[in-house]
C-alpha cells in the first residue's frame, strides 16, 4: 500500500534494527577490494617501470595500494557494525530512542561550539551537520550509540552512565581504558519523555544490588 507507512528500518536516518546494510555494503567492500589486488598484480606483471621512470612507477603503484587499505578498513567497519544492529531487534538491549527532525537537529548543530568547549566532552563535532528530511534517529543500547545508519559510540553491555539531561541535551558517561568521558546528544522537540526513561534506566542499572539477608538456620 502506497499510504502505509514505512517501518523504521527503511528510513533514511533512522537506526535500522538489523544489519542487513552493513553485510551488503562488506560485501561490496570486499568486491572492490578483490578487484583492486587484481589490478594491482596486473600492473606488477604488465608495466614497464624501467621505462616509466621511478617517481612515475611509485606513483601507479600507490594507487591501488592506497585504495586497497582504505576498502579494507571499510570492509571491517561495516561487518563489525552489522551484528551490532542485528542485537537491536532485541528489545531488552536497547535502553530509548528518540527522533530529532531535520530542522532541530540543524539549530543543535548550530549551537553546539559553544557547549562542546568543557574538559572531558566528547561533544557533537563528530555528529553530522545536516539530517536527512526524516531527521535522525538516536538508539541508546547495550551495544552502543546509534545515530542514524552508523555506530556513533560503541558501550558495552550493562554500562550505567551516569546520564543527566543539560537543556536541550543528554550527556552520557562512558568507559574509556582507564577513565570516562562524556558523550553529548541533542534532544528532539517532543523526545524529553524517552530520553528521560534513558536517565531513569541507567539510574537503576547504577543502583547497588541489595545484600542477600541470611536466613536463620542456614
Amino acid at each position: 500500500m502506497s499510504g502505509a507507512a514505512r517501518p523504521v528500518a527503511t528510513i533514511r536516518g533512522h537506526v535500522p534494527r538489523d544489519g542487513r546494510r552493513h553485510r551488503t555494503r562488506a560485501r561490496i567492500a570486499w568486491a572492490l577490494l578483490a578487484a583492486d589486488v587484481a589490478a594491482f598484480v596486473a600492473i606488477c606483471a604488465f608495466v614497464d617501470f624501467d621505462a616509466m621512470g621511478t617517481a612515475r612507477g611509485i606513483a601507479v603503484m600507490a594507487v591501488p595500494m592506497v585504495g586497497a587499505i582504505g576498502l579494507f578498513s571499510w570492509g571491517i567497519a561495516e561487518a563489525m557494525a552489522a551484528p551490532q544492529f542485528d542485537r537491536l531487534a532485541q528489545p531488552e538491549g536497547v535502553l530509548g530512542s528518540w527522533i530529532v527532525d531535520a530542522g532541530t537537529w540543524a539549530e543543535r548543530m548550530a549551537l553546539r561550539a559553544g557547549r562542546d568547549g568543557r574538559p572531558g566532552i566528547q561533544g557533537a563535532s563528530h555528529l553530522p551537520a545536516k539530517a536527512p528530511p526524516a531527521g535522525f534517529e538516536i538508539v541508546v543500547g547495550d551495544e552502543g550509540i546509534f545515530v542514524g545508519e552508523r555506530v556513533y559510540l560503541p558501550t558495552c553491555p550493562g554500562f550505567a552512565g551516569p546520564a543527566q539531561v543539560q537543556g536541550d541535551w543528554i550527556e552520557l558517561e562512558l568507559p574509556a581504558d582507564s577513565s570516562t568521558y562524556v558523550v553529548r546528544l541533542p534532544l528532539g522537540r517532543d523526545g524529553r519523555a524517552a530520553v528521560d526513561r534513558v536517565v531513569q534506566r541507567l539510574r537503576a542499572r547504577a543502583r547497588p544490588a541489595p545484600e542477600a539477608v541470611p536466613r536463620p538456620g542456614v
